[in-house]
């Protein structure tokens, strides 16, 4: 039976997930799992639970302590070194997996003789701890029984950045020297995903069974997630950067990644990093960008964003801000205009949380 090497970085504030995350593999009917925990430090929880499996032997455990090892892309490119399995696979210590997960998974790599290189699975978020029942698990077994689905071969365009609910297999990534860039505080997914994706001779597979529940904190200020903790307005344009520049020249791919990085300022971090960065960083980080990809290799909608981007680029910060904001309140009256209540949430945004000054002990509004 083919061996799953399931990878979970542990950071000393996460230890008190680590009993959650053991339970769900505890719970997944695919058998031959090998659990890989590695901690920066001794931790008896994980002593325990190393103890208890070895008389029930439902997981095979590994645990590495290195005080050495502080960001979640150094313990990751550890587990790797450390894996045994056919697969490895990356999880969490404080998210879940439904039952059937990595059985799904499992299944969809061996519908080819020769065994996929790469399978995704559905990723979904989550503010609860799922919980299931003993008859929707029998109803489960049997369903899984009669499985006659499918794995769906993913354009190019569908690839997902993320490492996380994905089989890759151990021999493709140890043979194509593909790792975690452990100089990133963040997002180094990207880099890790492209290059698995452009070394691969197979389809890249897809199967929506295969759930995987991504645990979003309620407190993301004084118990952040590590994705909750990352700050992708600074982070993200310096990984896609890189991840773009290690793809071959021309190739379909790179040119599908430089027009997502593309979109992404357009539409997810334009006002961000015009009107929240006083002290240019951000701006800085995304002209650095631009530059390392090369104006040139984009294809502009609009010769206006060309335009912009070119202010950025050339550090006419003050130019390319005005043109972003014309954009930004363009948006604004479209949105106005379809839905006339937006106006007053607008207005009162500018009026009000914007122009009056904080004052202790009081609350304008919150929101939940």
């Amino acid at each position: 039976m083919d061996v799953i090497s399931i990878i979970t970085p542990v950071s000393k504030q996460d230890e008190k997930y680590i009993k959650r995350c053991y339970d769900s593999l505890l719970n997944q009917l695919q058998p031959n799992l090998e659990w890989i925990v590695i901690l920066e430090e001794y931790n008896e929880e994980i002593e325990a639970i190393k103890k208890g499996n070895d008389v029930s032997k439902k997981l095979e455990i590994k645990v590495s302590f290195d005080p050495d090892l502080i960001n979640v892309y150094q313990k990751r490119n550890e587990g790797i070194k450390l894996a045994s399995g056919k697969y490895v696979y990356f999880l969490d210590v404080d998210d879940m997996l439904h039952d059937h997960t990595l059985y799904t998974l499992m299944e969809s790599a061996k519908s080819t003789p020769d065994l996929y290189d790469i399978v995704l699975g559905s990723l979904k978020e989550t503010n609860v701890i799922a919980t299931e029942s003993i008859a929707y698990n029998r109803l489960l077994n049997r369903l899984l029984e009669n499985r006659i689905g499918k794995p769906k071969v993913l354009d190019q365009k569908k690839y997902r950045n993320s490492a996380l609910n994905t089989l890759f297999k151990r021999d493709f990534i140890l043979e194509n020297k593909i790792e975690f860039e452990e100089s990133m505080t963040g997002f180094s997914d990207i880099v890790f995903t492209s290059k698995a994706y452009s070394k691969t001779e197979m389809d890249v597979v897809f199967d929506k069974d295969a759930v995987y529940l991504k645990f979003v904190r309620n407190d993301p200020i004084n118990n952040p997630s590590i994705s909750q903790a990352q700050n992708g307005i600074e982070l993200y344009p310096r990984s896609m950067a890189q991840a773009i520049s290690s793809l071959e020249e021309g190739s379909t791919y790179r040119n599908i990644l430089i027009n997502k990085f593309l979109k992404t300022y357009h539409y997810k971090y334009l006002d961000g990093i015009y009107n929240t960065d006083p002290s240019d960083v951000y701006k800085e980080t995304w002209s650095a960008a631009f530059r390392s990809i090369g104006l040139d290799r984009i294809i502009f909608n609009r010769p206006v964003h060309k335009k912009e981007i070119e202010h950025l680029v050339a550090g006419n910060y003050k130019q390319a801000t005005k043109m972003a904001n014309r954009r930004l309140n363009f948006r604004t009256l479209k949105k106005i205009k379809k839905k006339p209540g937006t106006y007053r949430r607008v207005l009162y945004q500018k009026l009000f949380t914007t122009k009056l000054s904080v004052k202790k002990n009081y609350v304008l509004y919150e929101s939940f």
